[in-house]
């Protein structure tokens, strides 16, 4: 905590915090300090991802999906972010959305989630 009084517009600090947080599985400091890092640098895909994988792994998976895709957004290349989604919409049984994945069709994907 040291460091982020010392830089505290830092947002890859923050980003690690994140993760920190993550790791010791306080999902809710881990979300604040993300989106502290996203505050901090909206165009910041790797928090926007860690974002989405927090919300995953609290089995919030609508809220995964969504800022997956803000991820893709930023980076629709991003091949590990497609896999995230997949992963989400396999484990949310929505196998119907799965071609808009495989052909990685972000704007038909966005066209067809429900939320």
């Amino acid at each position: 905590m040291k460091a982020i009084q010392l830089s505290g517009n830092d947002y890859k600090l923050w980003n690690r915090l994140g993760a920190t947080f993550a790791n010791g599985e306080n999902h809710e400091e881990a979300l604040k300090a993300y989106r502290t890092a996203v505050d901090l640098k909206p165009g910041y895909v790797r928090a926007w991802v860690n974002v989405g994988t927090s919300y995953a792994n609290q089995g919030k998976l609508q809220h995964a999906i969504r800022f997956y895709l803000r991820g893709l957004e930023l980076n629709p290349d991003a091949s590990h972010v497609w896999s995230y989604v997949r992963t989400v919409l396999v484990a949310d049984a929505r196998l119907d959305l799965l071609p808009f994945v495989e052909q990685r069709d972000l704007e038909e994907f966005k066209k067809a989630i429900p939320f």
